[in-house]
């Protein structure tokens, strides 16, 4: 809920009295979209398929101070897919041009087994994240 303010690294929730610090979407986006690219280039079936990323808030009562490029609103999320990756204000948000082609929905439960098969389950390896965001947190 409130006013969203973008930085770069880190952005501001201001709603009412109360002002929320957070990393940037965007770049925790960016870290996902890379890592999820790594798993799917083990896969022969897979490699290919585009990785793209999108941050989508949800609440009806949020407001962005200023256009971000790479954020919607859920209103916006359907015509975007739909559009192959353009909003209302025509900026395009994919990357690439869209191929027109979707998975096939067995292809999709195929990639979410391979997903999970070769997703990281270790704790000891989620500790270490876990302990890279606060240090990230005390540099902010």
């Amino acid at each position: 809920n409130g006013k969203i303010s973008p930085g770069k690294k880190e952005w501001v929730q201001i709603y009412g009295e109360k002002v929320v610090r957070f990393h940037s979407p965007l770049l925790q986006n960016e870290i996902h979209k890379k890592a999820l690219s790594r798993v799917l280039e083990k896969s022969r079936s897979f490699s290919r398929i585009p990785v793209k990323g999108i941050v989508v808030f949800t609440s009806k009562k949020m407001q962005f101070e200023k256009q971000v490029d790479g954020a919607l609103r859920l209103k916006e999320l359907s015509p975007y897919i739909k559009s192959g990756g353009k909003t209302r204000s025509r900026r395009v948000l994919l990357t690439a041009a869209p191929t027109g082609k979707y998975l096939s929905r067995q292809k999709i439960l195929d990639l979410k087994k391979f997903i999970l098969k070769n997703s990281l389950k270790s704790s000891r390896k989620r500790k270490l994240h876990e302990k890279k965001i606060r240090k990230l947190d005390r540099r902010t």
